[in-house]
């Protein structure tokens, strides 16, 4: 992702336009009296306007990378590009960028975005025993202004800032002096960060959450990548845990949070986005580092409510987003046709009951589509057990007068209650 500003895009997206195939995000519900509440969480509208000036304030405000998305690379031209890479870190939910150098060139990435500013800022996780980091500055035509490489450098949070007069580029280590790279009159317009091979052997390095900007928000906070999320299995808690996809469990009990910040401390909170309820907050005392979350006891076992999270920096604007959804991998799903809608839009939903879950003589079956405080919309009696069934309605002013997400619900309803 980009900007904070720019992924408060994405976050407004996913909130308003969630993921929506059979391969996502079903949520499953337990419902009162008895029912069982089966949900995907879908948008009917977004707002074009608000997204528009939104996403011209992220050009305004500066950037943040953490590679947690395949297109956080799009801002940046990348050199000698066999050796560069995004990958996983220890963690198969943490993504980090990757720079081998086995030649006398420079191989790394350079922001692309014309952005002029005095500060720069990365988390260096891991390197081996002779690299080199290299760092180019360039000028506003896109030619080298200043560039310098530095041996052996510590890992740790790398701050890049640009002061002093003359102006100097200065160099702090998890917020201790550790180096003046020398005297930058000229104001640099683009970033490039990568290693560089000075002996006769190859190098490596792992950097992650990149900040470019000197009235950033320096603190970084990042959960797993946003098509992702945290289930918990209705009839098999075997199948609960972290999914990337429908059919594809990462892990079992637990998810990685990845954090940065510039004065060696913060405190990382995980809040249900319509309660408020906190269900997990740590203080760190760190200025980069993993969070490992165990899920049984911050969701599954916690009574923590389904729905949106968001994972962020107490006191600062850094934040990421997390699903909570039920689920039942025996097959009984519910999902609408597509992300988004908007007015007089035809709306598809698609659905499927399980022969397990199939039982007319004990329940009552029904789907509808509820509105953010979870009152129905319209609503559809079943009495023949889909496999596959569908429903389609329209998107109108009545139904749906006002912007925001909506649920796709699955009900079966016990006779006797």
């Amino acid at each position: 992702m980009v900007s904070p500003d720019h992924r408060g895009i994405g976050h407004l997206l996913d909130y308003l336009a969630l993921e929506n195939s059979d391969e996502k995000d079903p949520v499953h519900e337990a419902g009162p009296e008895g029912s069982m509440v089966i949900r995907m969480r879908r948008s009917i509208f977004f707002i074009l306007f608000l997204l528009a000036i939104t996403a011209m304030a992220g050009h305004a405000a500066a950037y943040v990378y953490t590679f947690q998305e395949g297109d956080d690379l799009d801002d940046w031209a990348i050199y000698n590009a066999p050796k560069v890479s995004r990958v996983a870190s220890g963690y198969s939910d943490t993504y980090y960028m990757y720079f081998s150098c086995s030649s006398y060139t420079f191989t790394g990435i350079k922001h692309t975005i014309s952005y002029p500013t005095n500060y720069w800022a990365y988390t260096l996780h891991s390197r081996d025993s002779d690299p080199y980091t290299a760092y180019r500055w360039y000028d506003s035509g896109g030619s080298v202004l200043f560039s310098k490489d530095i041996n052996q450098p510590p890992t740790g949070r790398i701050e890049l800032i640009r002061s002093g007069d003359p102006p100097h580029i200065y160099m702090y280590v998890n917020g201790n002096f550790y180096s003046d790279l020398g005297a930058c009159s000229g104001i640099p317009y683009y970033f490039g960060l990568g290693n560089n091979l000075h002996t006769q052997t190859g190098t490596w390095l792992y950097i992650d959450n990149v900040v470019i900007g000197t009235n950033e928000e320096h603190d970084v906070v990042s959960g797993p990548p946003q098509t992702w999320w945290v289930a918990k299995d209705l009839f098999d808690p075997g199948f609960s845990g972290l999914y990337s996809a429908y059919n594809t469990q990462v892990y079992a009990d637990a998810m990685h949070i990845s954090y940065a910040n510039d004065d060696g401390s913060a405190t990382i909170n995980i809040k249900h986005v319509a309660t408020g309820e906190i269900v997990y907050s740590e203080t760190v005392s760190n200025y980069c580092g993993i969070l490992t979350i165990d899920l049984s006891d911050t969701f599954f076992d916690s009574g923590a409510p389904y729905g949106k999270y968001r994972i962020y920096s107490a006191g600062t604007t850094a934040y990421d987003t997390i699903d909570y959804n039920g689920v039942a991998i025996t097959g009984t799903n519910i999902f609408f046709d597509a992300e988004t809608y908007g007015d007089n839009d035809p709306i598809g939903l698609s659905y499927n009951i399980s022969e397990s879950h199939w039982i007319p003589a004990s329940y009552t079956y029904k789907v509808c589509i509820q509105d953010q405080g979870f009152d129905e919309v319209e609503s559809w009696t079943i009495t023949d057990r889909p496999a596959p069934g569908s429903k389609d309605t329209t998107v109108s002013e009545t139904n749906y007068p006002n912007s925001g997400y909506y649920y796709a619900c699955m009900h079966a309803i016990d006779r006797s209650s």
